[in-house]
């Protein structure tokens, strides 16, 4: 079955003209309530604030995964350190913190967490 979700902030969306699709199956999962709300705005902040004017967000859950794409630079990130503290594109204005925080809650969870770059779309992935 599939759902529709919302996110915000959708005005960050209305202003870079960002495209948002969704192929979401019902999965339950067992987690801290607060915690899954960190994760997913994190992955979903990161995926706005990193894409193009123009651009797009594809959010896809399978029974075992959850995956988020988007459009972005023409070339992957460091994938050695992309979870790593403080680590973040010059041109950022975030913290260079939520994905450090997005790898800690998929492993304090016991789910694995991969990047992934085909350009120019980056991939974050969650298997559960």
């Amino acid at each position: 079955m599939c759902q529709q979700i919302t996110f915000y902030p959708l005005r960050s969306i209305n202003s870079k003209n960002i495209t948002l699709t969704t192929n979401i199956i019902h999965k339950s999962v067992t987690a801290n309530k607060q915690l899954m709300d960190i994760l997913l705005n994190n992955l979903f902040s990161n995926a706005i604030r990193h894409n193009i004017d123009s651009g797009a967000i594809m959010i896809e859950q399978s029974y075992n995964k959850l995956s988020f794409r988007n459009s972005g630079l023409l070339q992957p990130l460091n994938e050695k350190k992309v979870f790593e503290r403080f680590q973040k594109g010059k041109k950022s204005e975030g913290t260079g913190l939520g994905l450090a925080i997005v790898w800690n809650i998929c492993n304090f969870n016991n789910w694995k967490i991969d990047y992934s770059f085909d350009g120019p779309i980056h991939t974050f992935q969650i298997t559960f």
